[in-house]
């Protein structure tokens, strides 16, 4: 049985498993990337992963802008030629295990919270990520589509977002929780280290602009080109038991949201939400006829709930006349399935969905 780390590329595909003889991840196989996302082309790169490698399962690194569609096309066409998906992480959240699982272990007992850029053909992305006593902790992932055109200006605009992002997601947090609120920033003088890992091509442009925006220059990420394969074959040894005293703690990349019978429509789980993770709520439906409602689960970050994509939709029925109110509870588990319960409170009526 051989379980590998995928990281799934534009521009080639990297692939590393662990070698519990040495306790290190090795490369595997560099194969081909998948271009502009194409459930052909990827079907090409797991057939040929499959060919090379004799891989039975793995741990797949995606870029931080890929939807819960395209992740669940992934996994299905992965598992369609034969190799069983542990779990899809984010290229970030993958280098950053990387980073904590090769800090010598007195290194590990300091804290530090590190800006880690991964850079590849027309993409990269910024995580803010703490990391110390064996834990990488992604605290938000912000993303560039059109790379080769970035300055200083976006690149600031990049950086800003994750950041006031960041503060949101700690303010809404302890609002939840019934404490006081601080006022939370991450400014470059808060960051102690900038990495640098992904496709070395990119690199003179990606170290200008942190050196301009950060006032320091980068570090590069001991074998850059397979940190987030490196990453994603640490990921994929934890599961499996053979690399103990690690622990990455992921966050959803798109915020979540629940539509209920075209009257109720809001944002229900917030992006950059570390999972695992549950909540509920109670709303008020009103019926003109007793019957089902529609419940429609949204994933994206548009302000306009329904202009986001559509990843399930289920039905409660038996919903009395005159309405009811409705308890929806949503939760995430540690492998990223979406679970969504939905009941009417005035005679138990329920159902769920599985994303």
């Amino acid at each position: 049985m051989i379980v590998v780390g995928i990281d799934l590329r534009v521009d080639k595909t990297q692939v590393c498993f662990f070698d519990k003889a040495s306790t290190q991840p090795k490369l595997a196989a560099t194969l081909s990337g998948y271009g502009t996302f194409s459930e052909g082309k990827i079907t090409e790169i797991f057939y040929e992963l499959k060919q090379k490698t004799s891989a039975t399962e793995a741990v797949i690194a995606v870029s931080a802008g890929f939807s819960i569609i395209q992740r669940r096309a992934v996994k299905s066409l992965c598992e369609r030629a034969g190799i069983k998906v542990l779990r899809i992480i984010q290229k970030s959240s993958a280098a950053a295990l990387a980073y904590e699982f090769g800090r010598s272990q007195e290194k590990k007992q300091k804290e530090i919270n590190i800006a880690l850029c991964t850079v590849e053909k027309n993409k990269f992305e910024i995580a803010f990520v703490s990391t110390g006593d064996g834990v990488a902790e992604v605290q938000a992932i912000e993303w560039e589509e059109s790379f080769d055109n970035i300055d200083i200006l976006r690149f600031k605009e990049v950086f800003t977002n994750i950041a006031a992002e960041r503060e949101r997601q700690m303010i809404s947090s302890a609002n939840a929780e019934g404490k006081i609120a601080a006022k939370i920033k991450f400014l470059p003088e808060q960051i102690d280290s900038v990495l640098i890992n992904g496709n070395p091509e990119y690199f003179p442009l990606m170290e200008l602009l942190v050196k301009d925006f950060f006032g320091k220059a980068p570090e590069v990420c001991s074998d850059p080109d397979e940190y987030a394969a490196i990453g994603a074959s640490i990921q994929s040894a934890i599961l499996k038991g053979h690399v103990k005293g690690v622990l990455l703690l992921d966050i959803i990349p798109d915020s979540l949201s629940v539509e209920i019978c075209d009257n109720a429509a809001e944002l229900f789980i917030m992006r950059n939400t570390t999972f695992p993770v549950k909540k509920s709520k109670v709303y008020s439906v009103f019926m003109s006829k007793s019957g089902s409602i529609d419940i429609n689960i949204f994933c994206g970050n548009h302000k306009i709930v329904t202009r986001n994509e559509l990843i399930g939709k289920f039905k409660i029925p038996n919903i009395p006349h005159g309405g009811s109110e409705i308890e929806i509870e949503m939760s995430i588990d540690t492998n990223g399935i979406i679970l969504v319960n939905a009941e009417c409170l005035a005679n138990k009526s329920k159902n769920t969905i599985t994303i």
